[in-house]
Protein backbone atom coordinates (compact mmCIF):
# COMPACT_ATOMS: atom_id res chain seq x y z
CA UNK A 1 0.00 0.00 0.00
CA UNK A 2 2.73 2.47 0.95
CA UNK A 3 5.46 1.89 -1.58
CA UNK A 4 6.89 4.74 -3.55
CA UNK A 5 10.24 6.20 -4.55
CA UNK A 6 12.73 3.39 -4.89
CA UNK A 7 15.86 5.21 -3.71
CA UNK A 8 14.87 7.69 -0.99
CA UNK A 9 12.67 8.00 2.06
CA UNK A 10 11.94 10.42 4.85
CA UNK A 11 12.61 10.00 8.56
CA UNK A 12 10.88 11.78 11.42
CA UNK A 13 11.99 11.77 15.04
CA UNK A 14 9.15 13.24 17.11
CA UNK A 15 9.78 15.64 19.96
CA UNK A 16 8.02 15.33 23.30
CA UNK A 17 6.21 18.64 22.71
CA UNK A 18 2.46 18.06 22.36
CA UNK A 19 1.08 21.63 22.15
CA UNK A 20 -0.47 22.52 18.78
CA UNK A 21 1.10 21.01 15.68
CA UNK A 22 3.43 18.26 16.83
CA UNK A 23 7.02 18.88 15.95
CA UNK A 24 10.19 16.89 15.60
CA UNK A 25 13.20 16.47 13.38
CA UNK A 26 12.48 15.48 9.76
CA UNK A 27 15.02 14.74 7.06
CA UNK A 28 15.42 12.94 3.74
CA UNK A 29 17.62 9.87 3.35
CA UNK A 30 19.03 8.91 -0.06
CA UNK A 31 18.52 5.17 0.23
CA UNK A 32 15.72 2.71 -0.43
CA UNK A 33 13.11 2.24 2.27
CA UNK A 34 13.63 -1.27 3.64
CA UNK A 35 11.42 -3.76 5.43
CA UNK A 36 13.42 -2.97 8.58
CA UNK A 37 12.51 0.73 8.31
CA UNK A 38 8.80 -0.08 8.00
CA UNK A 39 9.13 -2.36 11.04
CA UNK A 40 10.93 0.34 13.08
CA UNK A 41 8.15 2.77 12.13
CA UNK A 42 5.47 0.40 13.42
CA UNK A 43 7.51 -0.20 16.59
CA UNK A 44 7.70 3.56 17.24
CA UNK A 45 11.49 3.82 16.93
CA UNK A 46 11.77 6.28 14.02
CA UNK A 47 8.97 7.58 11.81
CA UNK A 48 9.06 6.68 8.13
CA UNK A 49 7.97 8.89 5.27
CA UNK A 50 7.49 7.73 1.71
CA UNK A 51 7.53 9.77 -1.48
CA UNK A 52 4.64 8.43 -3.58
CA UNK A 53 6.34 9.53 -6.83
CA UNK A 54 8.28 6.60 -8.22
CA UNK A 55 11.21 6.77 -10.63
CA UNK A 56 8.90 6.19 -13.64
CA UNK A 57 6.57 9.07 -12.57
CA UNK A 58 3.83 6.71 -11.43
CA UNK A 59 2.27 6.26 -8.01
CA UNK A 60 0.26 3.57 -6.24
CA UNK A 61 -0.94 5.90 -3.51
CA UNK A 62 -1.64 9.56 -3.05
CA UNK A 63 -2.84 11.65 -0.13
CA UNK A 64 -4.59 14.83 0.87
CA UNK A 65 -2.94 16.49 3.89
CA UNK A 66 -5.56 18.29 5.98
CA UNK A 67 -3.78 20.47 8.54
CA UNK A 68 -6.91 21.59 10.36
CA UNK A 69 -7.39 20.51 13.94
CA UNK A 70 -11.00 21.52 14.64
CA UNK A 71 -12.81 18.29 15.55
CA UNK A 72 -16.16 19.43 14.12
CA UNK A 73 -14.55 20.39 10.81
CA UNK A 74 -12.69 17.07 10.59
CA UNK A 75 -15.85 15.14 11.44
CA UNK A 76 -17.59 17.01 8.62
CA UNK A 77 -14.86 15.92 6.19
CA UNK A 78 -15.20 12.31 7.34
CA UNK A 79 -18.98 12.47 6.86
CA UNK A 80 -18.58 13.84 3.31
CA UNK A 81 -16.18 11.02 2.41
CA UNK A 82 -18.81 8.48 3.48
CA UNK A 83 -21.79 10.35 1.96
CA UNK A 84 -20.04 10.74 -1.41
CA UNK A 85 -18.74 7.14 -1.26
CA UNK A 86 -15.23 8.36 -2.04
CA UNK A 87 -12.40 5.79 -2.33
CA UNK A 88 -10.46 7.60 0.37
CA UNK A 89 -9.04 6.22 3.62
CA UNK A 90 -8.57 8.73 6.48
CA UNK A 91 -5.82 8.41 9.09
CA UNK A 92 -4.80 10.81 11.85
CA UNK A 93 -1.61 12.61 10.90
CA UNK A 94 1.38 13.15 13.18
CA UNK A 95 0.26 16.77 13.66
CA UNK A 96 -3.28 15.83 14.70
CA UNK A 97 -5.00 16.62 11.41
CA UNK A 98 -5.86 14.06 8.74
CA UNK A 99 -4.01 12.31 5.95
CA UNK A 100 -6.67 11.08 3.56
CA UNK A 101 -5.17 8.40 1.31
CA UNK A 102 -6.11 7.20 -2.14
CA UNK A 103 -4.77 3.71 -2.83
CA UNK A 104 -4.53 2.41 -6.38
CA UNK A 105 -4.82 -1.13 -7.68
CA UNK A 106 -1.88 -0.63 -10.07
CA UNK A 107 0.67 2.10 -10.87
CA UNK A 108 -0.89 5.22 -12.39
CA UNK A 109 0.69 8.36 -13.82
CA UNK A 110 1.23 10.90 -11.04
CA UNK A 111 -0.34 13.69 -13.13
CA UNK A 112 -3.69 11.84 -13.19
CA UNK A 113 -3.60 11.19 -9.42
CA UNK A 114 -2.75 14.83 -8.64
CA UNK A 115 -5.69 15.95 -10.77
CA UNK A 116 -8.06 13.47 -9.11
CA UNK A 117 -6.93 14.47 -5.62
CA UNK A 118 -7.44 18.16 -6.42
CA UNK A 119 -10.99 17.35 -7.56
CA UNK A 120 -11.55 15.56 -4.22
CA UNK A 121 -10.22 18.63 -2.39
CA UNK A 122 -12.91 20.68 -4.14
CA UNK A 123 -15.64 18.09 -3.49
CA UNK A 124 -14.74 18.03 0.21
CA UNK A 125 -14.93 21.82 0.42
CA UNK A 126 -11.27 22.18 1.39
CA UNK A 127 -9.18 25.25 0.51
CA UNK A 128 -7.68 25.09 -2.98
CA UNK A 129 -4.15 25.30 -1.51
CA UNK A 130 -4.62 22.08 0.51
CA UNK A 131 -1.51 19.91 0.07
CA UNK A 132 -1.76 16.80 -2.04
CA UNK A 133 0.82 14.06 -2.50
CA UNK A 134 2.38 13.50 -4.91
CA UNK A 135 3.23 17.16 -5.08
CA UNK A 136 5.06 16.69 -8.36
CA UNK A 137 3.66 15.14 -11.56
CA UNK A 138 7.16 14.07 -12.57
CA UNK A 139 10.70 13.98 -11.32
CA UNK A 140 13.09 16.79 -12.07
CA UNK A 141 16.71 16.03 -12.92
CA UNK A 142 17.86 16.91 -9.39
CA UNK A 143 14.75 16.30 -7.30
CA UNK A 144 13.25 13.24 -5.71
CA UNK A 145 9.82 14.56 -4.82
CA UNK A 146 8.20 15.20 -1.46
CA UNK A 147 7.48 12.53 1.10
CA UNK A 148 4.63 12.10 3.57
CA UNK A 149 4.77 10.56 7.05
CA UNK A 150 3.08 7.18 7.19
CA UNK A 151 0.30 6.23 9.59
CA UNK A 152 0.62 3.78 12.47
CA UNK A 153 3.88 5.07 13.92
CA UNK A 154 4.14 3.08 17.16
CA UNK A 155 1.25 0.81 16.22
CA UNK A 156 0.68 -0.34 19.83
CA UNK A 157 0.56 3.10 21.49
CA UNK A 158 0.42 5.74 18.77
CA UNK A 159 -2.42 7.92 17.59
CA UNK A 160 -1.80 7.93 13.81
CA UNK A 161 -4.55 5.41 13.28
CA UNK A 162 -7.34 4.99 10.76
CA UNK A 163 -10.44 7.10 11.38
CA UNK A 164 -13.13 4.62 10.35
CA UNK A 165 -15.54 3.64 13.09
CA UNK A 166 -15.84 -0.06 12.33
CA UNK A 167 -12.06 -0.57 12.03
CA UNK A 168 -10.43 -1.38 15.38
CA UNK A 169 -6.82 -2.42 14.74
CA UNK A 170 -3.88 -2.25 12.33
CA UNK A 171 -4.72 -5.46 10.46
CA UNK A 172 -8.31 -4.36 9.91
CA UNK A 173 -7.07 -0.94 8.76
CA UNK A 174 -4.81 -2.46 6.13
CA UNK A 175 -7.61 -4.78 4.94
CA UNK A 176 -9.96 -1.79 4.73
CA UNK A 177 -7.39 0.19 2.72
CA UNK A 178 -6.95 -2.70 0.30
CA UNK A 179 -10.74 -2.91 -0.13
CA UNK A 180 -10.83 0.80 -1.09
CA UNK A 181 -8.21 0.53 -3.86
CA UNK A 182 -9.21 2.39 -6.99
CA UNK A 183 -8.37 1.63 -10.60
CA UNK A 184 -7.73 4.37 -13.16
CA UNK A 185 -10.89 3.55 -15.08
Amino acid sequence: LFSGHESMHGRHIPSNEQEGKRKGQSYTVQSAPTETLYKEHLEGKTGLGICPLRIDNTVIFGAIDIDTYDVNFLNGILAKIVKLDMPLVPFRSKSGGLHVYLFLSSPVQAEWVKSLLHSYVTMLGLPSNTEVFPKQAGRSASGNGNWINLPYFDVEHGDRTIVVEQVKNFEQAMDYAVSKRKSQT
